[in-house]
């Protein structure tokens, strides 16, 4: 393949440097924010009829139990799961530069199937525990009137504005990543599984900025955490095709192996 190195490389560093943003390793990104739970205790000593000392203990005991739960830009990292599989996928294109073909095929399989796995179940388990967190915020919203102190003053606040530069920012290092790739070499567009997978990455990116942006402020912590389990299935499912090639490849690479054994004399 004719390739522009350089290109090549620059778009590889536009991927990478998505990837870090999402998972938290760049100059933009969602912060925890630290809930004022005596702020909220002395509103719920304000209600009529008064609480006790000991039942405004138990509410500031459970907005810190609550507190625990908090992932605030859930959406964001969420995003690292499909992003991941693509710079793999980059990667491995980038390791023939400077690697032997030999090599890099039979590291590709193997690196395919541990990467994809953890993929696999790092979906999986965001999948679970995002869908709990869900159900509470939702069920704390609903449960008048503590429930729904309790919900805004954890989750009440979402800060859209450092979202949306976090996802602006990913838009346009992945568009970068797509054109520096197309302009390094135009046949990549050929390569049908990593356009769909790069198309996807894309798209998730835009579900989590619909999903920040249309509803209700006091809303935006829930549907964050719908637009994380929205990716999670998508990676979920190029977990599962990436692991499914994977094994196909170590199986023909294993075959290959046997047969060139016992064609050489022993």
């Amino acid at each position: 393949m004719d390739l522009n190195r350089p290109l090549f490389v620059a778009a590889l560093v536009a991927l990478s440097l998505a990837f870090l943003g999402e998972i938290g390793i760049g100059i933009w990104g969602v912060r925890p924010r630290q809930v004022p739970l005596g702020n909220v205790a002395g509103e719920v000593a304000a209600v009529d009829p008064p609480l006790t000392n000991k039942a405004i203990d138990g509410m500031a005991k459970g907005l810190e139990d609550l507190q625990k739960l908090e992932r605030p830009g859930k959406g964001i990292p969420a995003l690292a799961l499909l992003d991941g599989l693509l710079l793999l996928a980059v990667g491995m294109m980038g390791l023939a530069l400077v690697l032997p073909q030999n090599i890099v095929g039979r590291a590709h399989g193997i690196v395919s199937l541990v990467v994809s796995l953890v993929v696999l179940l790092g979906s999986i388990v965001l999948i679970l525990e995002t869908l709990a967190l869900v159900f509470v915020m939702i069920g704390l919203f609903f449960a008048a009137p503590f429930g729904t102190i309790a919900y805004l003053a954890i989750w009440g606040s979402f800060d859209r504005g450092a979202a949306a530069a976090t996802l602006g920012s990913l838009l346009f290092l992945k568009l970068a990543f797509g054109v520096l790739l197309l302009m390094a070499n135009p046949r990549f567009i050929e390569t049908r599984k990593l356009v769909i997978l790069a198309l996807t990455s894309l798209l998730a990116n835009v579900i989590v900025s619909l999903l920040h942006g249309f509803p209700p402020r006091v809303l935006v912590s829930i549907t964050d955490a719908i637009a994380a389990i929205v990716v999670a299935i998508l990676a979920l499912i190029w977990a599962i095709i990436l692991l499914v090639g994977a094994i196909i490849s170590i199986v023909k690479l294993l075959r290959l192996s046997r047969g060139s054994a016992i064609a050489t004399p022993g």
